[in-house]
């Protein structure tokens, strides 16, 4: 072991390489002001069958005491294993559920899916008093994921799914899950209604000729980028009703249906929609959405580190550089004066009162490092803030 030499771990070729760059430079603008610790960088392409053998050279003939990364879920995966087999402590940038119970060895620094999705769900029932869901999620593994931690803990709180439905990743329209969704679907049991087939004369579509059956409160919209600026006007064209401002009246749209008041639901998103692109193009359906997020460009425990990275980049940073960031500060923490990689694994696992851009962190006995999230919404001019002031502990519900 060479006491204060650190391996860093990132995609810095191939399609990943720019968020490997930008891990990188966070990394690196972290350890420029920290004395003895040394970098050695190691490139997985984004490769997961190189990380392996990567982690064995950055152990074997490099002598590093820890290593920092990856960032993709499966190269995460065998890397995190190969270190745990070398007892070296890695500290990994991946939001998979399992990889901290593969060894003491392997830490995580990155908020898990399922622990947003607890979150948002917590926060919605105790905070916004909700307890009538509907989901629309994408059908992938990172949508189940998020779909069965939300669903649970809405039961939990004693609330509601009043339906679930899944997309294709792939899809541009979203007209069937939708329809599922609101009782547009099956119309073998609904007749036509006379003032609804004069609103939408014009359509071809006989679901468009009945009233939507809206019966929840808020729909949780699990997805991010691109897709998911496509998912919400979907909603409006199908007649969900928006909750796109909190003084929002839903008398304003009694009118359009024969006088009845119908339900203003709220969208509960993902981390995702706190990204600056998401934000600024999502559009007036996006506007009020609540979905939290460990990192806030604009939190005073940030400003330091966001002002630092644009000088060396010349552009703000992504959550992930940010996860890097913090990791790096802490390893360099449980580096100073360790001798052998057991002594740096204990150091890790000993911090309880870290406070970086983050704000007050821990290192918990299970690997996972722990940090208050914030809950976020989008403001009416495209960018993104507190949805409430008090921040919400990403903590395990189920931890004693």
């Amino acid at each position: 072991t060479q006491p204060g030499r650190l391996g860093l771990l990132l995609p810095l070729s191939g399609p990943y390489a720019a968020i490997g760059e930008a891990a990188r430079a966070a990394a690196e603008l972290a350890l420029a002001d920290q004395p003895g610790v040394e970098i050695v960088v190691a490139d997985t392409a984004g490769d997961a069958t190189r990380a392996p053998a990567l982690v064995e050279a950055l152990v074997l003939e490099q002598g590093v005491a820890a290593i920092l990364g990856p960032v993709g879920s499966i190269e995460s995966f065998a890397a995190a294993r190969a270190a745990e087999r070398m007892e070296v402590p890695i500290v990994t940038l991946a939001s998979r559920e399992d990889l901290t119970a593969l060894g003491p060895f392997v830490f995580r620094h990155r908020m898990t899916r399922s622990e947003q999705a607890r979150a948002v769900a917590r926060y919605a029932c105790d905070q916004l008093g909700l307890r009538s869901f509907a989901i629309l999620a994408p059908d992938s593994d990172y949508g189940h994921d998020m779909t069965q931690a939300f669903w649970r803990t809405v039961e939990r709180c004693g609330g509601e799914i009043r339906g679930a439905q899944f997309y294709s990743p792939r899809a541009t329209e979203f007209h069937d899950a939708i329809k599922k969704l609101i009782g547009r679907s099956d119309l073998s049991a609904r007749s036509p209604d006379h003032r609804w087939e004069r609103l939408n004369r014009k359509s071809k579509d006989p679901a468009q000729h009945v009233p939507p059956i809206v019966d929840f409160d808020a729909i949780y919209v699990p997805d991010v980028g691109p897709r998911a600026r496509l998912v919400l006007p979907f909603l409006t064209y199908w007649d969900i009703e928006l909750r796109t401002d909190p003084e929002l009246d839903a008398a304003r749209f009694a009118p359009k249906y024969g006088g009845e008041v119908p339900n203003l639901v709220q969208v509960l998103g993902s981390a995702g929609f706190a990204s600056p692109g998401f934000a600024a193009r999502a559009g007036a359906p996006a506007h009020n959405s609540v979905f939290v997020d460990g990192f806030w460009a604009e939190d005073p425990d940030a400003a330091i580190f966001v002002q630092r990275f644009i000088d060396k980049t010349g552009r703000p940073p992504s959550d992930l550089a940010a996860h890097a960031y913090d990791a790096a500060l802490l390893l360099a923490r449980a580096l100073a004066g360790q001798r052998d990689r057991e002594g740096v694994r204990r150091a890790l696992s000993d911090i309880r009162d870290h406070r970086g851009v983050f704000g007050p962190t821990r290192v918990a006995g299970d690997g996972e490092v722990q940090f208050d999230l914030h809950v976020l919404t989008i403001r009416p001019d495209g960018t993104v803030g507190p949805h409430d002031l008090a921040p919400l502990r990403g903590a395990d519900e189920d931890a004693p």
